[in-house]
């Protein structure tokens, strides 16, 4: 595993996908202003302000909603496989700071527009997850020699 970490700095992103949560670890999406993205893995975040009872899926999908701005302080990147995806690790919750939009931070960010990557169709129905593996085993046995 290759890990690249960039000290005094920090790298202000949005996250532009749902959440997963798995106790412990949190997955999502998120792009940076230049339209970059990468798989975003926060580990022992305090979803619940006080730890009464062990936080959902919903209670992690509330605080990390769709479009939320986050400042990541000293991004921990991690490549764990040459050519694979890239992944942002957060260890700690003080490492992250979630914004609002009109903090003097984000006031004068320019965000790249996601859907220029991909056509979103608002009328086109939203696939679930078994439906783009359904997609994704499809494309992968047709590209397949018999």
């Amino acid at each position: 595993m290759v890990e690249k970490r960039y000290k005094t700095q920090y790298l202000l992103c949005r996250v532009i996908s749902k959440v997963i949560y798995v106790p412990g670890v949190l997955f999502f999406v998120i792009m940076d202003t230049r339209g970059y993205c990468a798989i975003m893995e926060i580990y022992d975040y305090p979803i619940l302000p006080v730890a009464t009872r062990l936080a959902t899926p919903e209670d992690a999908a509330s605080v990390f909603k769709e479009e939320t701005i986050l400042a990541i302080k000293e991004p921990r990147f991690s490549e764990t496989f040459p050519g694979d995806e890239v992944t942002l690790l957060v260890y700690s919750a003080s490492d992250i700071e979630i914004l609002k939009p009109d903090d003097p931070v984000v006031c004068d960010v320019q965000w790249i527009d996601r859907r220029r990557f991909v056509e979103i169709k608002d009328d086109e129905p939203k696939k679930d997850l078994m439906e783009w593996k359904r997609v994704g085993n499809e494309v992968c046995s047709q590209s397949r020699p018999d």
